[in-house]
């Protein structure tokens, strides 16, 4: 997985109460649906839940930063 096609990616800012719009692109040579764990987030799988994409499919989803942290994002995927 790549953000903006980087390895690492580049950092991404946030400040508390800000917007944040997120896309995430599964190509479609993958065989597994992935995710992104926002280690920061509450809810289903740290806001794994509301970013599944399977294979050749793209989602977009939003969220407002409402904790001060400082936090990394990592790819998740299915199981084998």
């Amino acid at each position: 997985m790549t953000l903006n096609g980087s390895v690492p990616g580049p950092a991404i800012v946030v400040r508390l109460g800000d917007w944040v719009e997120l896309t995430i692109k599964n190509l479609a040579g993958n065989r597994f649906a992935h995710s992104i764990d926002l280690h920061a987030a509450t809810g289903t799988m740290s806001g794994g839940a509301a970013s599944v994409v399977g294979p050749g499919q793209q989602t977009t989803f939003q969220f407002q930063a409402l904790k001060e942290v400082r936090s990394f994002i990592s790819a998740q995927s299915g199981p084998s």
